[in-house]
């Protein structure tokens, strides 16, 4: 169940909040006149993603779709890829 806290009592105490919500992972309500205003929640981990995930993920749900050769064709464009040269040496 979400908790709820004033918006006084949230400024309060902000720090201790904020370290309370990232360790339970539970969020809560800020109020404010008794009204709910903004929920404080906290953030999914970020994953490591590499361009073959990305691209995977980027790809989910396309009908016909092979994420991991596109993945590999742009993995390849990448590996021989060269940068310009300089027309002016």
């Amino acid at each position: 169940m979400k908790k709820t806290i004033t918006s006084t009592e949230a400024v309060r105490r902000f720090g201790k909040l904020l370290v309370e919500v990232g360790h339970t992972q539970q969020p809560y309500i800020i109020t404010r006149n008794g009204r709910p205003i903004v929920e404080l929640m906290p953030i999914k981990p970020i994953r490591e993603n590499s361009l073959g995930n990305l691209v995977e993920t980027w790809l989910v749900g396309r009908e016909g779709s092979d994420a991991s050769k596109y993945a590999n064709d742009l993995q390849s464009v990448q590996d021989t890829d060269q940068p310009a040269s300089n027309p002016w040496e």
